[in-house]
């Protein structure tokens, strides 16, 4: 006698990667967590204060940005919850804290390896300018965790040849967001390790060895955020070789002043 196959009954298990749990934050982030199950991971669903955020992420690594410009300054709750196809469930959570958004005067809006263009909230991205070297490439592919695939179907890569790929970008001393949006939209380099690069703002690290498949997987947004201050009149961007070539698909730089 063939006995039927016992219920699945075994709870996913999840993780929030990303923010960290207590973290302080302003403008757009990126919600990342980390899944496993007995038999297989159906889903994600990212939720802010117990609604959903956006649609369920149903393959790995799962993620989706936040526009943090859009919820109150004060404490949020973060949660990812993990499906599996029984039904099973879990959820993982974590507080963060959104700050008072800061007084911001954009500077550059720079599509990378593209021409100019207008973004789905109205706002103007240059072509690309003021860098040294590198070759671009896009796509048409859809373009996962953002409404504005052009910016990043788009990308100026770096050959090995010397220089290292870097915008000089002529500021006002003074204190700036730099926003840096990336995409992996090379096939020969959808797989972990692949690419693999370093990059330096005013000449200090700010990025240690980004992978952008491992953090994102393929064809779906990214944007690393920093706060910098310049002194020489000159910002510098810099992107360093690790494994293959580095690349970037679109900068922007906002002048800070604090309320």
């Amino acid at each position: 006698m063939t006995l039927p196959p016992m219920p699945d009954t075994a709870a996913p298990l999840v993780s929030i990667t990303s923010p960290t749990n207590g973290a302080s934050v302003r403008g757009t982030i990126t919600l990342s967590a980390s899944a496993t199950d007995n038999v297989g991971v159906a889903g994600v669903q990212f939720r802010v204060d117990g609604a959903n955020h956006g649609s369920e992420d149903v393959s790995a690594p799962y993620s989706i940005q936040l526009d943090t410009s859009t919820l109150t300054p004060g404490n949020h709750t973060i949660s990812a919850v993990a499906r599996d196809a029984a039904g099973n469930t879990a959820t993982a959570s974590v507080v963060i804290t959104v700050l008072e958004p800061l007084v911001e005067t954009v500077v550059y809006r720079i599509n990378a390896g593209g021409p100019s263009y207008t973004d789905t909230q109205g706002r103007q991205w240059s072509a690309d300018q003021r860098f040294n070297t590198g070759n671009t490439a896009s796509v048409t592919n859809p373009i996962a965790g953002t409404n504005d695939d052009v910016l990043f179907q788009s990308e100026r890569w770096d050959p090995p040849a010397a220089p290292e790929l870097a915008y000089s970008l002529p500021v006002t001393n003074g204190s700036y967001r730099v926003n840096l949006y990336f995409a992996e939209i090379y096939n020969g380099c959808f797989s972990v390790g692949c690419r693999v690069f370093d990059v330096l703002i005013e000449g200090v690290l700010v990025l240690n060895d980004l992978d952008i498949f491992r953090e994102v997987g393929s064809l779906t947004a990214l944007v690393k955020t920093f706060d910098v201050t310049v002194s020489d009149g000159v910002l510098n961007i810099e992107f360093r070789h690790v494994v293959e070539n580095p690349k970037i698909s679109a900068i922007e730089v906002i002048a800070l002043n604090n309320p």
